[in-house]
């Protein structure tokens, strides 16, 4: 669980457009690093070499976004009884990153503003 909050949250972006999560040109952190998947023939993927590259025509306009069908998909593997456990780890490493990260930015943004800054008036403008 730990690997997939990791690198869901410093290394994806929100695309609300496609309500899909999409991985940014500049990312804040490294990728988590991953096994290389085994090899397969292609007569055990998709029948033949042409079923295969028919597939990997059609998937590359999803593959490198994680969106609705992919945790729908994760939530079938993992089971629903060990789903609340992923979403507290999402939501620990969540709040990790806004203590630990975005509060001395705050903090300091704080630090620098002057000291008697006003709203302006309700009726203005």
């Amino acid at each position: 669980y730990q690997r997939r909050v990791r690198d869901l949250f410093p290394n994806w972006t929100y695309n609300s457009a496609t309500q899909r999560f999409v991985r940014p040109p500049e990312t804040f952190s490294d990728p988590c690093s991953r096994d290389d998947p085994p090899r397969l023939k292609t007569n055990f993927l998709y029948g033949s070499r042409a079923l295969n590259a028919a597939y990997n025509n059609a998937a590359t306009l999803t593959k490198r976004c994680f969106g609705i069908s992919h945790m729908i998909s994760l939530i079938r593997v993992v089971g629903k009884t060990t789903l609340p456990l992923l979403i507290s780890e999402c939501l620990s490493n969540l709040e990790l990153k806004v203590v630990n990260v975005l509060h001395p930015y705050i903090y300091e943004l704080k630090e620098g503003m002057p000291p008697s800054s006003k709203l302006p008036i309700f009726d203005y403008g």
